[in-house]
């Protein structure tokens, strides 16, 4: 037992009881006790994402064309996020499209365009 604990009723050995106890309000997220973490893998190219999902994955983040940060050799083309798409639903694998940079006003509404055709494509 830990110190203190037989004094002090609010400190628990387990995580459930933890997340049980009067503690638990004010922790900052509230995390259920059988949820399994989630495998993520990056991908930046279609062979990346065969050798993601071949390997256990259960998502992979990559980026398209235009409107994120990855590395200029880590970019797929519509076509290409449709057959990453499909590679990676096949298996039950989500796919997150990196969308991470600073858009400006004026750049708004063709970003949500461009955005629209990546989901049309299949991104989750």
């Amino acid at each position: 037992m830990p110190v203190g604990a037989a004094s002090n009723p609010a400190i628990r050995t387990s995580p459930v009881s933890l997340l049980q106890s009067p503690v638990s309000k004010h922790l900052p997220f509230r995390m259920a006790v059988s949820q399994i973490p989630e495998l993520l893998s990056p991908a930046g190219t279609l062979d990346a994402v065969r050798a993601a999902v071949a390997n256990g994955a259960n998502a992979v983040y990559l980026g398209a064309s235009m409107y994120n940060a990855r590395d200029e050799g880590a970019q797929l083309t519509l076509n290409e996020l449709s057959q990453a798409c499909a590679i990676a639903h096949a298996r039950g694998v989500r796919v997150y499209l990196t969308f991470n940079v600073l858009i400006k006003p004026a750049e708004l509404h063709e970003a949500l365009a461009y955005l629209g055709e990546c989901v049309d494509r299949g991104i989750d």
